[in-house]
């Protein structure tokens, strides 16, 4: 704590942010990513020097789910045009395999990909800037909204990626099914994601329970609660929070 309150004092939100973090220890990198700093509805937060840079970076929640689930619905319509009646079940099933493979994803890449500040053995000086480039801009100020959900550009790669890797293994139906639930779940973690931290509370309590687990990871414990859209798998593995 002494260390994120002499961060406090030293870091400007006015000078990028990336050129300050590699300047940091890396107790203070751990600091800087596991206390949060509050910023003003609205507030800019300044990660390069070419601004050009920081407005690439940026997406809109409705222009982002707009497109996603324009997305879901488009390969959707593409799996049923593939489906004969007596596969509409396989379809389904193979679509709910989408889903679960989903969250698998999510967790996967969310502990080992996108928190690499926890592996010091694999860091040095030069990697902070590009840790904070990623995801841990988002656990630095939590609050920015430009930086929340994916990028459409990059749900695009990955859906040609899956597709062309599936496709040589199985039909096409069960292609299209299975890639429409993991885009589907992808949507639903994005707008999952930015409710739990700019939306409305609820008394629900399956959402209750999956935003306490997010605001911990946050707030609490970074090595903890990996998974966002379920915690299933925090539960398979012993990641969830005690």
């Amino acid at each position: 704590m002494a260390v994120h309150h002499r961060l406090q004092h030293r870091l400007r939100l006015d000078e990028p942010i990336l050129e300050q973090v590699q300047r940091f220890t890396y107790e203070e990198m751990l600091a800087f990513l596991q206390y949060p700093n509050f910023i003003e509805e609205g507030q800019e937060v300044r990660l390069h020097r070419d601004p050009s840079e920081d407005k690439r970076r940026k997406n809109d929640f409705w222009l982002n789910m707009l497109f996603c689930w324009a997305y879901v619905v488009t390969l959707v319509g593409l799996t049923l045009h593939h489906t004969h009646r007596p596969e509409l079940t396989l379809t389904c099933v193979n679509f709910l395999l989408g889903l679960l493979v989903w969250t698998l994803v999510e967790y996967y890449f969310h502990r080992f990909l996108l928190h690499k500040e926890q592996q010091p053995e694999k860091i040095t000086p030069d990697k902070f800037a590009e840790i904070v480039d990623g995801h841990g801009i988002h656990h630095a100020f939590p609050q920015y909204r430009p930086v929340i959900v994916i990028n459409p550009r990059k749900i695009i790669v990955y859906s040609v990626g899956i597709y062309l890797g599936l496709v040589w293994l199985v039909s096409t139906r069960c292609t299209l099914a299975v890639l429409s639930g993991i885009i589907a779940g992808l949507t639903c973690y994005d707008a999952l994601h930015y409710w739990m931290h700019f939306g409305w509370p609820t008394s629900f309590i399956p959402l209750l329970n999956l935003r306490r687990s997010h605001l911990k990871h946050h707030y609490r414990d970074t090595t903890r609660g990996f998974g966002v859209s379920s915690t299933l798998w925090d539960h398979v593995f012993g990641t969830s929070h005690r």
